[in-house]
């Protein structure tokens, strides 16, 4: 996928443990922070300004280097990695995104990596997560709530809510919200409410 070129940072090619191999990078510095990305993007960022990228959602560059820099010059290490069937990850699940049910292993895999490789405790490791990234680590922090003990910060930006934005588009289509949840389950086996952040899903 052509991009433009990152900035000039210090960096590792390294391998995220969780289930299956996953690429990242990490910055040396003094703790971790750990970004879990949105869809459709990458690590990187989306690059909805070339024509073949460009969607109805995103016909513009979306990209996170910036602030991967900003914590980089405040001497963070930076783990920024491809969640399940985005990037370099490569298709696992026949290629189905899970809004969170697939992804969450990902998150737990992040932090356990961020401990082992750095040899640090959680009360030295941040979240900075942004919609599928925020709905994965509510997941993971529901199903697995030990692996977030003393987490020094978690910020969690919009997560998805499928059925609310069911409520829209297809909501102006008869029968379009029964299509649009009969065609998820079909794919990915979940119902749409499954697919959605919800209240079970808080610290």
């Amino acid at each position: 996928m052509p991009w433009r070129a990152a900035p000039l940072i210090p960096w590792s090619l390294t391998e995220v443990p969780a289930g299956d191999r996953a690429a990242g990078r990490l910055c040396r510095g003094l703790e971790v922070v750990i970004a879990n990305h949105p869809m459709p993007t990458n690590r990187y960022g989306y690059p909805g300004h070339l024509p073949q990228y460009a969607t109805p959602f995103a016909d513009f560059e979306i990209g996170f280097l910036p602030d991967y820099r900003n914590l980089h010059n405040a001497c963070y290490n930076v783990l920024a990695y491809d969640l399940h069937n985005h990037g370099r990850r490569g298709a696992t699940n026949g290629g189905t995104v899970g809004i969170d049910q697939f992804e969450y292993r990902d998150v737990i895999g992040s932090i356990r990596y961020g401990r082992e490789r750095l040899g640090i405790g959680n009360s030295r490791i941040a979240l900075f997560s942004r919609r599928l990234g925020t709905n994965s680590v509510l997941v993971a922090l529901s199903r697995r709530p030990r692996e977030f003990d003393n987490l020094a910060a978690l910020v969690a930006v919009r997560p998805v809510a499928l059925r609310a934005l069911a409520g829209t588009a297809p909501a102006q289509v008869p029968g379009g919200i029964g299509l649009l949840e009969s065609e998820i389950k079909h794919l990915s086996g979940f119902d749409l409410d499954e697919l959605s952040a919800s209240p079970t899903h808080r610290m």
